[in-house]
């Protein structure tokens, strides 16, 4: 999986365009993803993260850094032996390209706008 570009409100991935926040897996794209609690990242909103045990989740926090990681969640992701490294997407992407480049079992959770 590679992310082929990303701006403002729009991510291709393997050369297809989302429009919408989105979680990639290691085998496949979950579009349409949507956080209870809006820019807060909580546990609930990842099961399919954390079910497939990824070494290393990469979350895009937006263009302007929106998302809020709050202790809570981040402890229990990385309570799960799983390495977490938060930035805004733009810089998120190509985190997330360098980790599938070198091979690593890496899942990412994208905010595609603020």
């Amino acid at each position: 999986m590679k992310i082929d570009s990303y701006a403002f409100g729009a991510i291709t991935i393997n050369g297809q365009t989302y429009h919408q926040d989105l979680i990639v897996l290691p085998d496949r794209i979950l579009p349409n993803w949507r956080r209870t609690r809006g820019h807060s990242l909580d546990i609930e909103d990842i099961p399919e993260i954390i079910a497939c045990e990824p070494d290393i989740l990469i979350v895009g926090t937006g263009t302007y850094g929106a998302i809020d990681i709050p202790p809570k969640t981040r402890t229990e992701i990385t309570g799960r032996n799983i390495s977490l490294l938060a930035a805004p997407t733009e810089r998120a992407c190509a985190f997330f390209n360098e980790h599938m480049d070198k091979g690593a079992n890496a899942a990412g959770a994208f905010h595609l706008t603020c």
